[in-house]
């Protein structure tokens, strides 16, 4: 019997957008299971509440059935560890994001040896697409394009007021 194996896509996903779900979707392709972990990052200041973000990424991901979305404070690599994860998988839009996310795939192989990064290039129309640009046009009030770079059931969570962010 073959080994299934799993992997963990983590980010803040603060909110999770069209280009991640992207990435999640080819991996989910790729890999037997697909773990999107949520972290913190205590460097960042969030938009949307931890449960928020947890809410958004389960709406985004509920179409792929070998997905699963999980939370966690600690360090990506103990998560994938903990999971039974063979690699990480990181989405790259650029070459500034591969510089960064090959230190940090220096830094979880060290944390766990033998724990690989794998990376997978943006799709074209996604490579501008980022959360940084989505949460300004949130904070600017302008919902009806930043809809566009999100699921439609975020969107419609959103509009409803089911999910909410700083300026709302």
């Amino acid at each position: 019997m073959k080994n299934k194996i799993s992997v963990l896509l983590p980010g803040s996903y603060d909110p999770m957008t069209l280009g991640h779900l992207d990435v999640i979707r080819r991996a989910a392709e790729i890999y037997d299971k697909v773990f999107v972990g949520l972290l913190i990052n205590p460097e960042k200041k969030y938009m949307f509440s931890d449960e928020d973000r947890i809410k958004i990424a389960e709406l985004s991901c509920s179409e792929i059935e070998n997905v699963k979305v999980v939370f966690s404070e600690g360090y990506t690599a103990d998560l994938a560890r903990e999971l039974g994860c063979t690699a990480i998988v990181k989405g790259i839009r650029n070459e500034k994001d591969l510089e960064y996310e090959r230190g940090m795939a220096r830094f979880n192989e060290e944390r766990v040896p033998g724990l690989k990064t794998e990376f997978l290039p943006a799709g074209e129309e996604f490579r501008d697409v980022s959360s940084t640009s989505v949460r300004q046009l949130l904070l600017d009030g302008r919902l009806d394009e930043a809809k566009k770079y999100l699921h439609r059931s975020v969107a419609n969570a959103l509009i409803s007021g089911e999910i909410k962010y700083a300026n709302s």
